[in-house]
């Protein structure tokens, strides 16, 4: 194994635990949470309101 596969694989031993502490699943719980709530937003931004198709449009 090389220095940088040695290097890839403690990073990914230190970010497989941080993920399974407490501080971790707290952090990817609120990050789902506030990802959930752009979704959400980008959502409601993209709805059209049928009255607006009828009016007329300039460029």
């Amino acid at each position: 194994m090389t220095e940088e596969e040695r290097e890839c694989q403690a990073l990914a031993e230190e970010a497989r635990a941080w993920v399974a502490s407490p501080e971790g699943k707290k952090a990817l719980l609120d990050a789902l949470k506030a990802t959930n709530e752009e979704i959400k937003a980008l959502k409601k931004a993209r709805e059209v309101d049928p009255k607006e198709l009828d009016k007329p449009m300039t460029l």
